[in-house]
């Protein structure tokens, strides 16, 4: 992907139309510049990165073991370098950028709760409320956390990575259901 090697600024129109084929006139037919790209791209990517069908099946069979499989393989999910710099590239882009800014808490916000209805699902009492909260607020930090340190550590060990990222959740899943009982 253009904007991952080399950035949404540094890439113009006139390469998109070349890496997809088309004319640049279709280009704009369809979108209305860059930013319509990327939010396109953001809104694909959510659809598959979150999987809410499968969070919405599990939950509504009340199934804690297959939210807590949701969970691990959100988690898991999404360990390549080329959408880490992407992911990125589109943070960089929201400091500068309102429109990239409002898609990307929009994204954050629909990602969080999520998480939060997952967490809730498996340990669901009111006096666990603000520890939920935080659970959510460290995957959301970690899940942007692991793309970055992919890019700062080439040689990091991605999935052992996400292993022990994942073992860190169920572990605090487990002290909420301590707490809750």
């Amino acid at each position: 992907m253009l904007f991952a090697a080399q950035g949404f600024q540094n890439t113009r129109m006139a390469q998109i139309s070349d890496a997809a084929r088309i004319k640049v006139g279709q280009i704009y037919r369809d979108f209305d510049g860059k930013e319509a790209i990327v939010a396109d791209i953001v809104r694909a990517d959510l659809m598959e990165f979150l999987d809410e069908p499968a969070l919405d099946e599990a939950i509504a069979s009340r199934d804690p073991a297959a939210v807590r499989h949701w969970l691990g393989d959100f988690i898991r999910r999404d360990c390549d370098p080329a959408q880490g710099r992407l992911l990125s590239q589109i943070l960089v882009e929201s400091a500068r950028n309102a429109r990239i800014a409002c898609l990307l808490q929009r994204a954050d916000e629909r990602i969080s709760a999520n998480l939060a209805r997952a967490i809730a699902a498996i340990a669901p009492a009111r006096s666990c409320e603000t520890a939920r909260a935080r659970l959510v607020d460290v995957i959301m930090v970690l899940i942007v956390g692991l793309p970055q340190r992919q890019l700062a550590a080439p040689g990091i060990d991605v999935t052992a990575t996400a292993a022990s990222f994942s073992a860190l959740v169920e572990r605090e899943i487990d002290r909420l259901l301590v707490t809750d009982a």
